[in-house]
């Protein structure tokens, strides 16, 4: 994945080269060991080879009409020679059109360069080998309560929660009393399970007791918590006073929270290291309640010495080739932010990630408030996609 920080041109270490041949060793090698344990994996797997040429052509010749020609414009590669370049790539390394699009593969100098990039399949391969080698139980990354207490036990920074809603139940938090008594301020609730972003809303104070949903819809206190009892009854919830982001951000974000996306990485010693932050904005709408990448958001590599972002991306295939320069509704030049508390956000990180020793490498959500950095997540799977496509 370290291709995400290569420009044309630049030579590339050949030890990142054997690294990642070795990486793609063991995947074919998971690969053909999950092709035994299949019931007549023999024959599928001689039609397969047999067809596979054919087959990789045809898949190819679809996405070339669609994302083609944003790239002949932009990169002025013909789309024949793009259709000849998934084929390729498709045959010498499996990827798919998505990948060759997505990472900008087109851009590369050679096309060995390409086996630097890591398709989805791929990584959850790896990673999934790598954990259960390792004997790590991921579950406690799955529920964002047992994050949150583990955090705070340790002293580290993390949104105030106010309630768990289990079963239909709420519950004070902290304390484990059954009375919930709502703040007068914005609130943000979430499944306690959930990626993505999914199932979260905002609840803005508007006084007399009532807060605002984002239809538009106005709630009691009460009425709220009867709102997530109900929720709860599919899925845990947690109800936290809303998090806003730091007065020299607040552009990239006036609706939704923004936060940086650290990826921390145990070094051969056991001590965590620094690999790469991204930074992710909400898309231009009102009604973003979050800054997912794959809900429209904008994604943006950040510098590690100074904070400063790069120009951003987005997760559609669509607008794949194309850098955004500036965030639409302020008009501002991504690369004119840089990122208040920085410093401070990476070393939070670090000491985050000595909470969880056991754990190889974690993508830490920090949100960059006016009171300093917070942890708003933990994630084992902190997303190919994202730590390899902006830059």
């Amino acid at each position: 994945m370290v291709a995400a920080y290569k420009r044309p041109g630049a030579a590339i270490d050949a030890t990142f080269l054997q690294q990642a041949e070795a990486l793609y060793r063991l995947y074919r090698h998971l690969l053909r060991e999950r092709s035994r344990q299949s019931p007549g994996s023999k024959g599928n797997a001689i039609i397969h080879l047999a067809l596979r040429p054919l087959a990789r052509l045809v898949r190819a010749w679809g996405p070339t009409r669609t994302y083609g020609p944003a790239v002949a414009r932009v990169a002025g590669m013909p789309l024949w020679l793009q259709f000849v370049q998934q084929w390729l790539l498709a045959m010498r390394f499996d990827f798919s059109s998505d990948t060759y699009y997505r990472y900008r593969l087109y851009q590369l100098d050679h096309i060995g360069e390409a086996i630097l990039f890591f398709p989805s399949n791929v990584y959850m391969a790896l990673r999934k080998h790598l954990y259960e080698h390792m004997n790590v139980d991921v579950a406690q990354f799955d529920d964002k309560r047992v994050v949150y207490r583990s955090c705070a036990k340790h002293g580290l920074p993390v949104p105030v929660t106010v309630a768990e809603v289990v079963g239909g139940v709420a519950r004070a938090w902290g304390d484990g009393g059954d009375r919930v008594v709502l703040p007068r301020c914005d609130l943000f609730s979430k499944p306690a399970d959930a990626l993505g972003g999914k199932g979260a809303a905002r609840w803005i104070w508007q006084g007399r007791g009532c807060y605002c949903g984002e239809n538009g819809e106005m709630l009691t206190g009460d009425e709220l918590l009867e709102r997530l009892a109900a929720l709860s009854r599919s899925a845990p919830y947690i109800l936290q006073e809303r998090l806003t982001n730091h007065p020299a951000i607040a552009t990239l974000g006036p609706n939704a929270l923004c936060t940086a996306r650290v990826v921390t990485c145990r070094d051969i010693n056991g001590s965590p290291q620094h690999l790469i932050s991204i930074f992710r904005m909400p898309r231009a709408s009102a009604s973003a309640s979050t800054d997912n990448f794959s809900g429209g958001g904008f994604a943006s590599p950040i510098d590690h010495a100074s904070g400063t972002l790069g120009n951003a991306v987005r997760m559609d295939l669509h607008d794949a080739a194309v850098d955004c320069l500036e965030y639409p509704d302020s008009k501002r030049p991504f690369t004119s932010f840089c990122l208040p508390h920085w410093d401070a956000a990476l070393e939070l990180c670090l000491r985050a990630h000595r909470v969880f020793p056991e754990f190889p490498s974690v993508g830490w959500d920090v949100a960059i408030t006016p009171d300093g950095p917070i942890l708003v997540e933990g994630n084992h799977d902190w997303g190919g996609q994202l730590a390899q496509q902006p830059g």
